[in-house]
């Protein structure tokens, strides 16, 4: 269960996201700098990073608006600690969120603090649209197969397709459910353009 849960947020609501988007961009052109992502303790094992863009859209219901967002993201894996900021096309951090063997955590970019087992039951609650948190790590590792130009698999529900694994800003797209039954409406797609590795 989500804690805590104001009744704006109780549902879905792109419009909330969206309101704040447009606050970021003011605030990303009057000249604030976008919070940067803290270092990876030293003693809790090695760190894999991620960092692209992102363009995302989703149906929440049947008969509704197929709503849209992109921007930029960073994702950070460190043992079991899996962390994931995304960013408006301004810089601006929109929304923080974390998994670990304790449970997850997502910020929202004013400062609201939620928790729940799953990072996906809250990136859908809060975003309107779930974001596969915790797998990405483990899907993004294919990136580094150079024998291994387009790869297409399912997990957890997800479609994933990785194209041009070997050029130097491959092209992921995840699609969820990957099998919708004729009932379900709702559906989501994220698009990723992962930066070279450095």
């Amino acid at each position: 269960m989500i804690s805590p849960a104001p009744t704006s947020l109780a549902m879905p609501r792109f419009r909330a996201i969206r309101r704040a988007v447009s606050v970021l961009a003011l605030a990303a052109l009057a000249g604030c700098a976008s919070p940067v992502m803290p270092p990876p303790s030293s003693d809790s094992g090695p760190v894999q990073d991620w960092s692209g863009r992102f363009a995302a859209s989703w149906v929440l219901s049947s008969g509704a608006d197929t709503e849209r967002a992109s921007g930029s993201f960073h994702l950070r894996q460190q043992r079991d600690a899996v962390r994931l900021e995304v960013y408006s096309p301004f810089g601006q951090t929109l929304v923080r969120a974390s998994s670990s063997a304790q449970g997850a955590t997502l910020e929202t970019s004013n400062g609201e603090r939620y928790e729940a087992q799953s990072p996906e039951i809250l990136t859908e609650r809060i975003l309107g649209w779930r974001i596969p948190v915790a797998s990405l790590p483990l899907w993004l590792r294919e990136l580094g197969n150079p024998e291994r130009t387009k790869v297409s698999f399912s997990d957890s529900g997800w479609a994933i397709a990785i194209e041009s694994a070997s050029e130097s800003a491959p092209k992921v797209t995840l699609r969820w459910p990957a099998d919708p039954p004729a009932s379900e409406a709702r559906r989501v797609t994220i698009r990723l353009v992962v930066d070279p590795t450095r």
